[in-house]
């Protein structure tokens, strides 16, 4: 067994010396807003190893591919500057841009995901959030660009949050559903924040709808509205 302290002690007297940077070293480098998108596998984890490397797979060099090379001229395309996997999906950051682009790419992706899974047995979902946000890059341990920074966590919060009022307002409103049922309603959802929230109602077609969520709390306190596009089709 591994003697943490034996090691901690010895990693102390090796680096007693050594001083932080001082914090100055990071804020440095400026802020840049930019288009968070977070894309989430609905199922994802209930799938086999091969079932989930196929749909990563099938996501990253199908659908994501085609919608940057057919959907967007080179006028108003999205500028993409990192895709970062999940493990379950990925976040897409890009460029700030006008917020109908920036949806219009977010919905060509859900619906190029459901389109090639059309003919599984459990038709393929996602659901993602969005918003404009602050981001700074990096590099990561293994010298890959990365992201950090509000823009990344609201995305996430909008995304989680967002997701448990819509199945709450779907339980409250139906009173013999399930907890499955809610779940199943929620797929094909797209979550934003407020500074993308007008451009929804471009999307709203028969058998969607859209819900708002004002003043949502987190762990932390903070409270935010989020917008709901719900069963994109």
């Amino acid at each position: 067994m591994l003697d943490f302290e034996k090691i901690w002690a010895n990693f102390e007297a090796a680096h007693k010396d050594e001083i932080l940077p001082p914090m100055s070293i990071t804020t440095e480098i400026p802020a840049e807003n930019k288009l968070v998108i977070l894309i989430d596998i609905v199922g994802f984890s209930k799938e086999t190893t091969k079932e989930q490397v196929y749909k990563i797979y099938c996501f990253e060099h199908y659908v994501i591919k085609n919608v940057l090379s057919n959907f967007f001229n080179f006028k108003n395309r999205i500028r993409i500057n990192q895709f970062i996997p999940t493990g379950d999906g990925c976040y897409i950051v890009a460029d700030e841009c006008d917020p109908k682009r920036a949806l219009d790419f977010l919905v060509a992706l859900i619906r190029g995901f459901q389109y090639i899974g059309k003919d599984d047995p459990n038709p393929w979902a996602l659901r993602a959030s969005a918003l404009f946000g602050e981001c700074v890059p990096f590099l990561d341990l293994a010298k890959h660009k990365n992201y950090i920074g509000e823009g990344m966590n609201e995305a996430a919060r909008i995304l989680s949050y967002g997701q448990a009022a819509l199945e709450k307002k779907f339980l409250e409103d139906n009173s013999e559903a399930e907890i499955l049922d809610a779940k199943l309603f929620s797929r094909n959802s797209l979550y934003v924040g407020e500074n993308l929230s007008e451009e929804l109602a471009n999307y709203l077609s028969s058998g969607n709808k859209i819900y708002q969520f004002d003043n949502i709390p987190d762990k932390h306190g903070k409270t935010r509205n989020i917008s709901v596009l719900q069963g994109l089709k």
